[in-house]
């Protein structure tokens, strides 16, 4: 007998469903409504009073809810979306151990973000130590065992190098007179540079650590007289004359103030002693003629210059 004539229902809508119950486990399924209009990607929603049909929206937008009561649509994006594109990397690198062709080493400074400077903090059980250091100021004036004093007319130029003569000996014939002392300090007129009555072979001798180019001489008192001096050098067997000489003491004739003999380096320049006074290498002023003296020539000071 079939259901739709049974207790006089002669139609579906006629039919009377409860759907409170459990259908012993069983759903009702193909409700032509909306299985036979569904595609695929549908989506189902409670409209207002009934099941309807929720259709994909456009490629991208995301379902969004409006809130309760409301049916959920399809919306743009809050944000915009992220994609991930992979990209390869290439971990290879090509790489050079060079050796620097300068290095400076220096001290770190005492100020760096890896130090603090910490005072008393009584509520971590802190306290900083206060160090007493006790300086001694100990001093003492000692006194140089060599001086010069270099009158400002002596100035080095690059390549020169004046210092105050090693050694310097008189010789009034035949006595041989250690006069270092005198032509290192700065006093007046006390280097006698020529006996007060010359004779051929009187010499005044300069003599320096290393070989020397120029001699320097301040001249205290100018002699007045009729002379003439060789200048010469120790070459190991014998006094020779130098080579190239340019006297602007004129043979300690010339006014007093500073005046310098140069000449040519020798290269056979012998080191020597003169009258006990240092191995040295040692010039001489000699007398090579006298005729007459009127005023004795007195010197200040002397110094060598190396040229290099």
């Amino acid at each position: 007998m079939s259901l739709l004539t049974k207790g006089g229902i002669t139609r579906l809508s006629e039919l009377t469903i409860d759907a409170d119950k459990n259908w012993q486990a069983m759903g009702v399924s193909n409700v032509k409504e909306l299985a036979a209009g569904m595609a695929r990607g549908d989506l189902l929603a409670r409209g207002l009073s009934i099941i309807q049909r929720l259709q994909p929206g456009t490629p991208g937008y995301v379902l969004t809810s409006a809130g309760a009561l409301h049916v959920p649509s399809w919306q743009p994006p809050a944000v915009a979306l992220e994609y991930y594109i992979p990209v390869p990397i290439d971990l290879t690198h090509a790489e050079a151990i060079v050796t620097p062709d300068d290095t400076h080493n220096e001290d770190a400074p005492i100020t760096s973000p890896y130090v603090a400077d910490y005072l008393d903090d009584v509520a971590n059980n802190l306290t900083r130590l206060d160090r007493g250091v006790a300086l001694v100021d100990a001093e003492a004036i000692v006194a140089p065992d060599h001086s010069n004093n270099v009158p400002a007319l002596i100035t080095a130029v690059p390549g020169t190098w004046e210092k105050i003569v090693d050694g310097a000996v008189k010789e009034d014939t035949p006595a041989q007179v250690d006069d270092t002392a005198n032509a290192q300090s700065a006093a007046a007129n006390d280097m006698e540079l020529l006996p007060a009555l010359p004779v051929v072979n009187d010499a005044y001798y300069i003599g320096f650590a290393v070989p020397f180019d120029i001699v320097w001489l301040q001249i205290g008192t100018s002699g007045v007289g009729n002379w003439a001096t060789t200048e010469e050098y120790w070459d190991g067997f014998a006094w020779t004359a130098l080579a190239g000489v340019a006297d602007d003491t004129a043979q300690f004739m010339a006014a007093a103030g500073l005046h310098y003999t140069s000449f040519t380096r020798p290269g056979d320049w012998a080191l020597t002693n003169v009258a006990g006074v240092g191995n040295l290498y040692w010039m001489r002023y000699r007398v090579s003629a006298f005729v007459n003296i009127n005023t004795q020539p007195w010197g200040t000071q002397a110094w060598c210059e190396v040229n290099f």
